[in-house]
């Protein structure tokens, strides 16, 4: 399809592994639906604690770490991908979610690289279609008891 990264991608991909990093890039080769990376990938504790305080993560920084938050290898092991729709982010289309999901999915496998999805918490990525994605969730949400915590734009190692 042809899409790049803009300036705001690139400069909030600063920080990420280099694994998960390569297969984000690789991702953008084989989507079909434009992404970026609309906050920074990496945060301090202060930083996640306050999206912990907002009911957007369930990691509070300090005691529960996140996997945006740096390892001892100086690197962030997460990153949160939003569709690029009409020249913007769009957080809310959660459509929009599951082809990122697809391509995301694929670049893993080309690179040999373990990935785990907010869609399924329980299973490593796998699939290659957007129904492969949407069944992924399902499952999940059928294992898993309770309330869900689906963070369709979150992809880790």
């Amino acid at each position: 399809m042809g899409f790049q990264f803009g300036a705001r991608s690139l400069t909030n991909m600063a920080g990420l592994h280099p694994d998960i990093a390569s297969v984000v890039r690789r991702a953008l080769t084989l989507t079909t639906q434009d992404f970026g990376i609309a906050a920074k990938a990496t945060r301090t504790a202060e930083e996640q604690h306050k999206l912990f305080l907002a009911g957007v993560s369930q990691k509070d920084g300090y005691k529960h770490k996140s996997n945006h938050q740096l390892h001892a290898d100086g690197y962030g092991y997460a990153v949160d991908l939003t569709p690029f729709i009409n020249g913007k982010f769009d957080v809310n289309n959660e459509e929009a979610q599951y082809p990122i999901a697809a391509a995301m999915s694929l670049a893993a496998g080309d690179l040999g690289v373990k990935v785990t999805w907010g869609g399924n918490w329980l299973e490593p990525l796998s699939g290659r279609t957007v129904a492969d994605m949407k069944a992924s969730v399902a499952r999940y949400k059928a294992k898993h008891p309770g309330p869900d915590f689906i963070d369709l734009p979150h992809f880790q190692l």
